[in-house]
């Protein structure tokens, strides 16, 4: 079994942490007999592989005023390469976006720097940016193959979300996905609400998959004591509000 066989490639190469995710319900029965946590979240998927004018009809009403004002306001999109002062500008934005929720990027510099430069050289990523009087305002990963984009990552600065450059930028991909016969759209994932709210609104619907995690021992351990460290840290936070 290919899953097998990249796992396996995975240990040997030193990997601590492996996330599998699948729609295909007859690989998860050969995963469960594996030591896997099992997480069912959901993403908004849309399908792609239709008329444009379509796609522009299904979404919500707010999203499209929004990309129509992204285009009033004379942002343009841009499909970028793997230059690296392109990638700084987007890891600088990214832990700006990050910073603003107390947190930090999931990934380092480095690994960004690997991923878009693999990917786009094999035609699987596409990396945008849009501007406003040649300035960023924001920026996307998004992978890709013959039937499916997946969004990756993005960022956006405080501009960008004023004259709806995110909305663009998806409209963007989702019009690339239409005019290459993609079949459909991945968002990426839910669960924040307000997000949510933005990936629905171009149309797509809720999808229930899987995602498998397999960590070594040592990761294990720290993983479950940070678990119950925040579940801890939450119930005394509601104690505390309680007795306000």
């Amino acid at each position: 079994m290919y899953i097998q066989e990249i796992f396996l490639f995975l240990l040997k190469n030193g990997a601590d942490w492996i996330e599998i995710t699948f729609e295909n319900h007859k690989i998860f029965n050969d995963l469960n007999r594996v030591d896997f946590l099992v997480e069912r979240p959901s993403t908004s998927i849309l399908k792609t592989n239709l008329d444009v004018d379509f796609l522009w009809s299904g979404m919500q009403g707010r999203s499209r005023n929004l990309v129509r004002k992204a285009n009033k306001n004379n942002l343009v999109v841009n499909f970028l390469d793997s230059n690296l002062d392109n990638i700084d500008v987007f890891y600088n934005m990214l832990k700006d976006t990050f910073k603003k929720s107390g947190s930090t990027p999931p990934h380092s510099k480095k690994v960004y720097i690997s991923l878009i430069d693999r990917l786009i050289d094999s035609n699987n990523l596409l990396f945008l940016s849009v501007e406003k009087e040649s300035e960023i305002v924001a920026m996307g990963l998004f992978m890709l193959n013959k039937t499916e984009i997946n969004f990756l990552s993005g960022t956006s600065t405080p501009v960008g979300n004023k004259y709806g450059a995110n909305n663009l930028m998806h409209w963007e991909v989702i019009k690339y996905a239409s005019c290459n016969n993609i079949e459909q759209y991945n968002f990426g994932g839910l669960g924040i609400p307000s997000i949510d709210n933005f990936k629905r609104s171009f149309g797509g619907s809720d999808v229930e998959y899987r995602r498998f995690i397999w960590m070594r021992p040592s990761v294990k351990v720290l993983f479950d004591f940070l678990v119950k460290t925040k579940e801890l840290l939450f119930f005394m936070r509601q104690a505390f509000n309680g007795k306000r």
